[in-house]
């Protein structure tokens, strides 16, 4: 559950609002995802600013344990198929053709499968390999700040084979902070921790990201109160563009992973 403060002048829950971490320095990358001032908005009285939050703060009590599924592309390819049914049998041709809802609610999904496949994979690869898990307590801020700094528990040998189930624990709940479709982050995870880079067209998921943030968040309104309009064309668009990017991964995986 990530931190999100109250607005200070109605207590309704806040959104943070979405930041260009690509064109932040590398200072104000790390400080960013290890937490700091965030700018957020309240969507009942559209206050906003900036608040201190802090992603270190864990509590064990706000982490449900999840098993994390070795079939995370065989997942994502079930979940192609259902939607491709779905979209095109029923969206395109069948008794739902053009229901502005669903087209609506399916949009929210194909994001959600993005999300899904790389958390799983980033998530199974770190914790059941001695190399990505070293490989991302290096890369990730938040280790070095803490006080028992676990950078010294990694040797030149690998990890203590004493404090590994402590070190798992710890970064399992890091990764349960880790927002999957922020990709600005999670390209730079994958590439510090697996040597993966994203094919560019990742950039323009960011912008249907933040259509899918408008349409959960803002009820499909802007910032501006003007409604977003999604089609069936949208979709089709959008199906082909997160399953390229999921197969590039997967492909690139399987060169990569030991």
């Amino acid at each position: 559950m990530e931190n999100t403060p109250n607005c200070p002048k109605c207590n309704h829950e806040m959104i943070e609002l979405e930041q260009d971490v690509e064109q932040m320095t590398d200072g104000q990358q790390s400080d960013y995802f290890a937490g700091g001032n965030r700018t957020f908005s309240c969507p009942n009285c559209n206050h906003y600013g900036l608040f201190d939050i802090d992603v270190n703060d864990f509590d064990d009590e706000d982490f449900e344990e999840y098993e994390i599924p070795s079939e995370y592309y065989a997942n994502a390819l079930a979940n192609k198929n259902d939607l491709g049914y779905l979209i095109h049998d029923q969206l395109k041709f069948g008794e739902y053709k053009d229901n502005k809802l669903l087209i609506k609610l399916f949009y929210v999904n194909l994001i959600t499968v993005l999300e899904t496949y790389l958390s799983d994979a980033f998530k199974y690869n770190v914790l059941n390999n001695d190399k990505y898990l070293i490989n991302f307590i290096r890369a990730y801020p938040y280790f070095q700040s803490k006080k028992y700094f676990l950078l010294n528990i990694v040797n030149s040998n690998g990890i203590n084979a004493n404090l590994k189930q402590f070190l798992i624990k710890e970064t399992k709940q890091v990764m349960n902070k880790l927002i999957f479709h922020k990709l600005a982050i999670v390209t730079k995870l994958y590439k510090s921790v697996f040597d993966v880079e994203f094919d560019e067209s990742w950039k323009i998921l960011v912008k249907r990201v933040q259509i899918r943030h408008h349409l959960v968040h803002r009820n499909g309104k802007d910032e501006d109160n003007k409604e977003i309009e999604v089609n069936l064309a949208d979709i089709e668009k959008l199906e082909k563009e997160v399953f390229y990017i999921i197969e590039d991964i997967e492909q690139k995986l399987k060169k990569v992973l030991v």
